[in-house]
């Protein structure tokens, strides 16, 4: 599939998938970083999106062993 180019101004589209067992860290990461606004900053530089494939997806507890 063909990829337009990106016109100046236009917002990169980043997509996270979470999956059960992600890890909620990661997602924190990645949400401060292309998921929140910048109002210092007059420019929208991501579209960020977080999807999963069901509904109740259980991200991991931080815990190890049983």
């Amino acid at each position: 599939m063909p990829q337009q180019s990106s016109q100046p101004g236009d917002a990169h589209r980043v997509v996270m998938l979470v999956d059960d067992g992600s890890n909620p860290f990661e997602l924190g990461v990645a949400t401060e970083l292309f998921g929140l606004r910048r109002p210092e900053i007059d420019l929208h530089w991501y579209d960020f999106t977080l999807c999963a494939a069901v509904p109740d997806t259980v991200l991991h507890a931080g815990r190890s062993g049983p």
